[in-house]
């Protein structure tokens, strides 16, 4: 496992997905009303997210991709 590279990789995913919250959410999220969790994918169990390695394009012959854990945000009020 690269340490740093799940980091940054994790990091992305999660300012990807606040990139799309609406203004008040952020604010809510900042003044600390608002609380955002990382949670594992449970795939199509539940209704849970699905792992978007099913989605990418297949890479050419001999790479491997380097596994990346599927993580899905969960807000709550608090």
């Amino acid at each position: 496992m690269n340490r740093n590279k799940l980091i940054k990789t994790l990091v992305s995913q999660f300012e990807e997905q606040l990139s799309y919250l609406p203004d008040h959410k952020l604010e809510e999220l900042e003044s600390g009303k608002l609380e955002i969790s990382l949670t594992q994918a449970v795939g199509n169990e539940a209704g849970g997210a699905t792992s978007g390695a099913a989605k990418k394009p297949p890479t050419s012959a001999g790479a491997q991709p380097t596994p990346v854990p599927a993580v899905s945000t969960k807000a709550r009020y608090v």
